[in-house]
């Protein structure tokens, strides 16, 4: 429901950077043990049905730039750091962050916006000017555009999300904080 909204008013607009793409395309092929104690099926679930519903987006992708520009490599160290500094004991893998500092990047070369549900990628973002938005945050725009849908229909389906394990960015209790 929020999907078909999200289609209708804002994908002629969207763009994807290439490590989303990816990330995207990697979780929807991941292979779930038994059991699955960390609720990773959810994620890899929601990330099949992105793949089937957006491939065109995910295949028009941005290309990570070549030579990588010093901006870009400066996003990655700011996330590398920021890691490193919530977890010492965990190393920083090469591609951490990278879809967050590609569309950071990306954000700022056409002077558009971002949907983000990290909290790091929103603080790094904001601090040099660019806009961001959270799942909930374009459920709002939805609610504005499309008078079939009702606060309590989002609230469900964003509230249903995040059950699943999949951060929407916001924390959602009530349709009120969908105002």
């Amino acid at each position: 429901m929020i999907a078909d909204a999200y289609d209708e008013h804002y994908l002629t607009s969207a763009s994807v950077v290439e490590a989303v793409a990816l990330e995207i395309r990697r979780l929807a092929s991941e292979q779930i043990p038994g059991g699955d104690p960390n609720r990773h099926r959810e994620r890899a679930s929601a990330a099949q049905s992105a793949v089937g519903r957006y491939r065109a987006l995910l295949d028009a992708a941005i290309p990570r730039p070549d030579p990588v520009p010093a901006a870009l490599c400066r996003l990655q160290v700011t996330f590398a750091a920021s890691a490193k500094k919530k977890r010492p004991e965990k190393p920083v893998h090469a591609e951490a962050h990278r879809g967050e500092s590609e569309s950071i990047h990306a954000a700022i070369a056409t002077s558009k916006g971002f949907v983000t549900c990290d909290s790091d990628a929103h603080a790094v973002a904001t601090r040099r000017g660019v806009k961001t938005t959270t799942f909930v945050g374009i459920s709002r725009g939805v609610l504005k555009r499309d008078p079939a849908l009702t606060e309590r229909q989002v609230l469900k389906e964003l509230q249903r999300t995040a059950r699943h394990n999949i951060d929407i960015g916001e924390v959602v209790n009530s349709v009120l904080d969908l105002r």
